[in-house]
C-alpha cells in the first residue's frame, strides 16, 4: 500500500518521494506508538462526551465544537498512519 498523498507535501521529484517513503516505512516503531497514542486520544475524547454534566455549562456548545475539531484532527492523523495496518 502506498502512503497517503499528504506525506509527500510539496515534493516534486520521484527520487525525493522515494527517499521520504523509505524513511517513513523504516520508522514503524515510533509511528506505531504514535498511532496508539492517537487512538487513545480518540477513545478518551469519546468518553468525555457521554457525561450529562457536560451540558450544565452555558458554553457547552463551544466545548463540543472544540472536541469535534480535536477528534477530526486525531482521525486525520490516524489516516496518515493507516499504512501501518497493511504491514501486518
Amino acid at each position: 500500500m502506498s502512503l497517503p498523498i499528504a506525506w509527500y507535501g510539496e515534493l516534486k521529484k520521484d527520487e525525493d518521494k522515494k527517499k521520504l517513503e523509505e524513511v517513513i516505512r523504516h520508522s514503524t516503531v515510533a509511528l506505531g506508538r504514535l498511532k496508539e497514542i492517537v487512538e487513545g486520544n480518540i477513545s478518551s475524547s469519546e468518553r468525555q462526551e457521554t457525561r450529562m454534566s457536560e451540558y450544565d455549562s452555558a458554553s457547552w456548545s463551544h466545548k463540543q465544537a472544540h472536541r469535534n475539531g480535536y477528534r477530526q484532527a486525531m482521525f486525520e492523523m490516524k489516516e496518515l498512519l493507516s499504512f501501518l495496518d497493511q504491514r501486518r
